[in-house]
This record gives C-alpha cells, sequence and structure tokens, in this order.
C-alpha cells in the first residue's frame, strides 16, 4: 500500500542520488551573490526533480492500470510508452 514515510523516503533518495546539485555548489565562486543565488539553485533544481518525477508517474499510472505495472516491474516505463512510441521501444523492453 502507499504510506507517507515510503514516499518522502523515495523522494529523499531520489534527490541524493541527483549528482547536479554538487555542480551548482562547486560553481558557488563564478556565481553573482552565490550566498542568495546557490540556495535559489538548488530548491528550483529540487522543484524541478520533483516535478519531472511526478510527471513520469502521473504518465503511468495514467497509461497502465496497477496490475499491468506490477506486471511489467523494472520496464513499467517502456511499457507505459509502448503506445507512444510503438516498435522502438518494444525493442528495449525485450533487450534485456
Amino acid at each position: 500500500g502507499f504510506s507517507l514515510t515510503g514516499f518522502v523516503a523515495s523522494v529523499a533518495f531520489s534527490i541524493l542520488a541527483y549528482k547536479g546539485f554538487t555542480a551548482i555548489t562547486n560553481s558557488g565562486a563564478e556565481i553573482t551573490n552565490p550566498h542568495r543565488n546557490v540556495g535559489r539553485a538548488i530548491i528550483w533544481s529540487i522543484i524541478v526533480c520533483v516535478i519531472v518525477c511526478l510527471l513520469v508517474a502521473f504518465a503511468v499510472s495514467s497509461t497502465l492500470s496497477i496490475s499491468q505495472i506490477v506486471a511489467a516491474r523494472d520496464y513499467s516505463l517502456a511499457e507505459a510508452a509502448g503506445p507512444v512510441f510503438g516498435e522502438v521501444v518494444a525493442r528495449f523492453r525485450t533487450s534485456s
């Protein structure tokens, strides 16, 4: 089932996995007014990442039923993209 703790943990791990944050902080010396703009850059990148993740989750869940998502397991994104991209995606689903 769905739990808020599991959702927050998955978002936290997704954010930690995104290595772009280190590029933002490492380029702090090259940014004008870094004390203000580095924090803003990190916040905006988190917002963009969350929006992209939510859009992908919405696209998969609106294309496939829960039973199809469970059956597809590791390739549910490719399965959901199948109706749009057709044969191109089918090759990725069967290549593993």
